[in-house]
């Protein structure tokens, strides 16, 4: 039995190895356990007595057996393949394969359930008896210790796991609803051991791990805590006034969910967007669209691991540049990729195992508190993962296979168990080590392979971000690996492309380099369809080689597309590839139905587009129908936002404008320039107030700018002008020099401040006037008020010369002299008879004469509509958002 303990302290050494590797989630981890279990099982084997009370572990085939055989069927070349790859297999020409849509991702899952099995049979055989207290102890020690430090890393603000972690409390796991759940499942028995035992370690590990659960901020793990330990706290609290021991811990719970919002709760399954931008809590929208694929996947499903791949298939818009790799409900998870087959086969092996625990049996129970405490831990679980992903997470796996034993050995006496030979029991051991040391070389390849992709694509990124050239030694060794997954081939052909565009390459390629090149990506390509036909990144990578009209021997370009559309019509990197494919002209060799389709596709997500692709997609749609769809009120935000420019550009006004309104926010803070446009966009907006400077020097040089622009002054600035008192408050209403005794006032006014620069102006400007309206017109010039010298010229008596002069000077505005104010163009403008182009504009923008709204224009504007005289225009553009 020596051995057997040592066999399962090198399996409890490899979990705790696991847990520190991000709870299972980096690369390597599985493989490394899996080779511990074998030596393990090696171990056991040889170091199993032979005559022994072996414990019941006919556990091990009702949880491990159904999942493992269904896998075994999907990997299995029986010459099936899935339903949904059959369109790839034809036009890649490829024979019938396994079932699964990706077979090396099934296979690393088969092979970590097999571990988990291995572990199982390994630690209950080595922890019978009293030896299930130790376990107990050891699960409790390690969950504790795994808070405390988690708890220590978030009060230190330590960037682990992952950057930016903040005030959270994830431990070694990078998903905190997987750390709460890790937490709390041992809750129940650390604090049912805690009552029976009264050691002060175990109630300090009962207060470490709740304050881990309440402060990992998962409201669905804190509320499944509490609902599934609150009847254990009310059983250990001491008989006397229990109730009001009860009540204080009740109250305490109620105050935490309050603070932290029930609200927030219910809206987490159906909302996008949280405090904290877009999120991934619209579990609702992931249910409803993944429900039409559990029907489809079939009775064996799509493969085990394979949800990432099967989501794009929904066509969903909700996550813009998301990648949804778990659907948050792992029995609907289960049911997609294993299939209502294979889900129902699993489901009732685990019926049958809990009936078998929970059954009454002919003796007591032989250790309660073991038993309540590992029951409920696993209550925990399965609650918490309707929905949620958590037994993806080998940590979670592996505390809740300990757990399993905790509470099937404190179900009977040990003691009663006859004892009986361990040949059956050593034989079984040895077979599941042979099949483990048949599959685990293969295991660690794919790590290694997922492993090398992580690194090479943190290389890529670094090195375009830095602006150099991707290519050196590692990537290059890269490509010339065997992949045995289409994940690192697809990569390989990625890497191979990606060399061919301009400075890329370590130096310029020749047009024979490049050739090789695309030769090469097409090799990888014809690996990925070999290993996993239907995977979309290789359909994209396909998409790419084919727009570059490079000689391959795989489907034309049209093809490629139409399985994009059918595979991963949302990918945001599959739309930037058709996106590059349109911009280069690549698809016009397309049939006009699939380029709709492409169109159709990037006009339904909420995301912005690029300019020149509106142009592209309304020269392909009947006229108009863009841009109704533009303006239409479920357009996407962010699509409609980007479309703004090309709305106001080529849309028509109401079109433009209905977008506008759209994306107005519900409070503007417009500069004194604009202030007068919204309003004119929107009457509903006519509340829009300026934004009043806070210095004095601006607010008089706002008002005076509008003043000149012949807009009117907002009441806001003028009541500010106001109370500014002398020389500012003259600029509270709009400014003239057509009244000899005003102007007086302001030259006397301003005599005083010619410090200033813009009262030195008035004050000439003002004193020029009076000068005038006294019969001396010299000072008079191009840049006086035009108003001023119409009215000279209608009431003064003025000799020929002059005459012609002022005459001059107010025909000289024939043509605008454009001045530019916050958006407002304005001019003075003389018309006649005669008609005059004035400007062109390349968008929509506001016209407005004498303070008088004519309405939007764009391109060409004239002076038509305008009577013979003097007048002050102005052009209006609308802020964008």
């Amino acid at each position: 039995m020596r051995l057997t303990a040592i066999a399962a302290l090198l399996v409890g050494l490899a979990a705790v190895a696991v847990m520190a590797l991000d709870g299972g989630a980096m690369p390597y981890a599985r493989p490394l356990f899996g080779s511990a279990a074998l030596c393990a099982l090696l171990v056991a084997a040889l170091g199993m007595g032979r005559r022994f009370r072996v414990p019941p572990l006919s556990w091990l085939l009702l949880v491990f057996a159904p999942a493992a055989l269904v896998m075994v069927l999907q990997l299995a070349p029986l010459r099936w393949h899935h339903p949904w790859t059959t369109p790839d297999l034809l036009l890649l020409q490829q024979q019938t394969g396994s079932w699964s849509l990706d077979a090396s991702a099934t296979y690393g899952a088969l092979v970590w359930t097999l571990s988990l099995a291995a572990a199982g049979l390994v630690w209950h055989c080595a922890m019978r008896s009293e030896r299930a207290r130790i376990l107990a102890y050891v699960v409790i020690g390690i969950a504790m210790v795994h808070a405390v430090v988690a708890l220590v890393l978030a009060l230190a603000a330590v960037d682990w796991p992952i950057p930016a972690s903040g005030f959270v409390v994830r431990g070694c796991f990078i998903y905190q609803n997987q750390a709460a759940a890790f937490s709390a499942c041992v809750l129940p028995l650390a604090i049912l051991l805690a009552r029976d035992l009264g050691r002060p370690w175990l109630w300090f590990g009962v207060g470490a791990l709740a304050l881990a659960v309440i402060l990992s901020t998962s409201r669905g793990g804190t509320m499944v805590c509490a609902a599934v330990c609150l009847p254990v706290v009310w059983y250990s609290l001491p008989r006397r006034r229990r109730g009001w021991y009860f009540s204080l811990v009740v109250g305490a719970v109620s105050l935490y969910l309050a603070a932290i919002g029930l609200h927030d709760i219910s809206l987490k399954f159906g909302r996008l967007i949280g405090p904290e931008g877009l999120t991934l809590d619209g579990r609702l929208i992931i249910w409803r669209d993944t429900l039409p694929l559990l029907a489809q996947s079939g009775p064996l499903g799509s493969g085990v691991d394979t949800t990432q791949d099967v989501w794009w298939r929904t066509a969903n818009t909700a996550f813009p540049g998301l990648t949804i790799n778990h659907i948050h409900s792992d029995p609907l998870e289960w049911i997609l990729e294993f299939g209502w087959l294979g889900a129902l086969a699993i489901g009732a092996g685990l019926a049958v195992l809990a009936w078998r625990i929970m059954r009454p049996g002919s003796t007591p129970r032989a250790d309660p508190a073991l038993f309540r405490g590992g029951a409920l831990g696993l209550v925990i679980l399965l609650v918490h993962s309707g929905a949620d992903f958590i037994w993806n997470r080998e940590a979670i796996a592996l505390m809740a296979v300990a757990l399993l034993i905790l509470t099937i050995e404190a179900r009977d006496d040990y003691h009663l168990r006859p004892a009986r030979s361990s040949l059956r029991l050593r034989l079984g051991a040895l077979a599941l080590a042979a099949l483990l040391a048949a599959l685990l070389p293969l295991s660690w390849i794919l790590d290694d392979e997922a492993a090398t992709i992580s690194t090479v694509q943190r290389l890529v990124a670094g090195r375009r971000d830095n602006n150099l050239s991707i290519d050196s030694t590692y990537v290059r060794e890269v490509m010339r690996r065997q992949a045995h997954s289409a994940h690192l081939a697809v990569v390989q052909a990625r890497l191979a492309l990606d060399l061919t565009r301009p400075g890329a390459a370590a130096m310029e390629l020749s047009e024979a380099d490049r050739q090789a090149l695309y030769l090469e990506a097409d090799r990888h390509l014809r690996q990925a369809a070999a290993l996993a036909p239907a995977d979309p990144g290789a359909w994209v990578e396909r998409a790419r080689l084919a727009s570059a009209r490079a000689t391959t021997s795989g489907p034309d370009l049209s093809q490629v597309l139409e399985r994009i559309l059918a595979l991963s019509p949302t990918w945001s990197y599959a739309e930037a590839v058709i996106l590059d494919c349109m911009r280069r002209g690549a698809t016009r060799s397309v049939p006009p139905t699939t380029r709709g389709r492409l169109i159709d596709g990037m006009l339904a997500l909420d995301q912005a587009q690029p300019s020149w692709f509106f142009s592209l997609a309304d020269s392909q749609l009947p006229s108009g129908a863009l841009s109704r769809r533009l303006s239409a009120p479920d357009c996407p935000r962010q699509l409609a936002a980007s479309a703004q420019w090309w709305l106001a550009t080529y849309g028509t006004s109401a079109d433009y404008l209905a977008v506008w309104r759209r994306l107005a926010p519900p409070e503007l803070e417009l500069s004194p320039g604009l202030w007068l446009a919204a309003p004119l966009a929107d009457p509903a907006l006519s509340h829009v107030q300026a934004r009043v400077a806070l210095q004095v020097e601006e607010r008089r040089a706002d008002a005076d700018a509008l003043g000149a622009a012949g807009l009117p002054i907002p009441e806001d600035l003028s009541q500010a002008v106001l109370r500014d008192g002398m020389p500012w408050q003259l600029w509270a209403t709009p400014l003239t020099l057509t009244d000899p005794l005003q102007d007086a006032h302001l030259a006397k006014v301003l005599s005083t401040e010619l410090y200033r620069p813009w009262a030195a102006s008035w004050f000439d400007a003002a004193t020029s006037a009076v000068q005038a309206f006294s019969g001396n017109t010299l000072r008079i010039t191009t840049d006086s008020d035009p108003r001023l010298i119409s009215q000279l010229l209608l009431g003064h008596a003025l000799g020929p010369g002059e005459r012609a002069r002022l005459t001059e000077l107010v025909h000289a505005h024939r043509q605008p002299h454009w001045q530019a104010l916050d958006g407002v163009h304005w001019s003075w403008l003389w018309c006649d008879q005669e008609v005059r182009p004035l400007i062109r504009t390349a968008q929509w923008q506001g016209w407005v004469a004498d303070g008088v709204w004519l309405g939007w224009r764009r391109g060409l504007v004239a002076s038509d509509g305008l009577s013979p005289g003097l007048h002050r225009v102005a052009l209006l553009a609308l802020p964008t958002w």
